[in-house]
Order: C-alpha cells, then sequence, then structure tokens
C-alpha cells in the first residue's frame, strides 16, 4: 500500500513538472525547465494527503494487541526432594 501511494505521488509530481514547463508567459517553450521545486512540494503533498484519506499506519506502529494470542505460561515441572 506504501508503494502505491508512493507511486501515484509521483505520477502526481511528474504532472505538475511537466504542466509548469508552459505556464509561464512569455518565455518560449522550446528548452524550457520545469520548475522541480514545485514538483518535489505536490509530490510531499500528495503523499500527505493520501496517508490521511487512506490511514497508512506509521513505520514504528504495531498490529492491534486485540489480534495477537494472548501469551501461556508453561506449566512448571518441580520435583520433589
Amino acid at each position: 500500500m506504501n508503494g502505491m501511494v508512493f507511486a501515484v505521488a509521483c505520477l502526481i509530481g511528474y504532472v505538475v513538472f511537466e504542466r509548469s514547463k508552459n505556464g509561464r508567459s512569455g518565455q518560449a517553450t522550446t528548452g524550457a525547465h520545469g520548475d522541480l521545486a514545485l514538483a518535489i512540494a505536490s509530490i510531499a503533498a500528495a503523499i500527505v494527503a493520501l496517508a490521511f484519506l487512506l490511514g497508512l499506519p506509521s513505520a514504528g506502529s504495531t498490529p492491534d494487541e486485540g489480534s495477537r494470542p494472548a501469551p501461556t505460561s508453561a506449566p512448571s515441572s518441580t520435583t520433589a526432594p
């Protein structure tokens, strides 16, 4: 799921980068460069928005405690002297 979010965010960043080439008024489009800072900012914003909407867990989170089986204690074997 995290890989899909990253891939979609990169696609959004690529589209923003390509669109920013032609968005400048008064400049020729041949050899124009896109706005890299705007593309990186849009990637970061897309990752945050998609993670918020999809509810992705953070990297350090653990699974729900309810899904884990309860620990059992092994019977102690004691021998009488």
